[in-house]
């Protein structure tokens, strides 16, 4: 299943992720559609409700008309159930950071962005990166390419607080539950 459906008390992760955008002010949600069009349909209808514009991505070339190159976005990995106060953190950089875990202290379900560090799930880039990934071909993974990029363009690394420290959920995560 797409980890961002995966249910979270009886929600969508995505939901949940989508109310702690929402309480930063972010008016604006685009979601890089994995599959599951008829379900993250239906959550775009109930995000709609409660005042958030959201809409798919589907290709990296959709980005610069919809992300200005002079604003930053908030980037949340698809599993990622970021904690409140990591998230208030970095969207109050003005410059933009990628939250980040010491690699060797932390499993493959963080994504490993330099030798000595993981990508914590979140991260405020610059839009002007999405502009520079949007001619890569459709079959890229657009995070990690978002990602990989904002690293070149040194967009700095903001260790993360243990408190701080995002839960990842997954298929694994959901066996058992109800």
């Amino acid at each position: 299943m797409i980890p961002a459906l995966l249910p979270l008390c009886g929600k969508p992760l995505l939901w949940h992720q989508a109310l702690a955008v929402q309480t930063l002010g972010v008016e604006r949600l685009y979601i890089v559609a994995e599959g599951g069009f008829a379900p993250l349909n239906r959550l775009i209808d109930e995000m709609g409700i409660i005042g958030l514009d959201a809409m798919l991505i589907f290709r990296p070339s959709d980005l610069p008309d919809r992300i200005p190159a002079h604003e930053n976005m908030l980037v949340v990995a698809a599993g990622c159930d970021p904690d409140p106060d990591l998230l208030e953190r970095l969207a109050s950089l003005d410059a933009g950071g990628i939250a980040v875990l010491d690699a060797a202290a932390h499993d493959d379900r963080y994504e490993r962005i330099d030798l000595g560090y993981r990508w914590a799930g979140a991260a405020v880039l610059p839009g002007r990166t999405a502009h520079q990934v949007a001619h890569l071909p459709g079959d890229w993974d657009l995070l990690s390419a978002l990602l990989r990029q904002a690293v070149q363009n040194d967009v700095p690394f903001i260790p993360v607080r243990e408190a701080e420290c995002p839960r990842y959920i997954d298929d694994d995560d959901m066996e058992g539950a109800t």
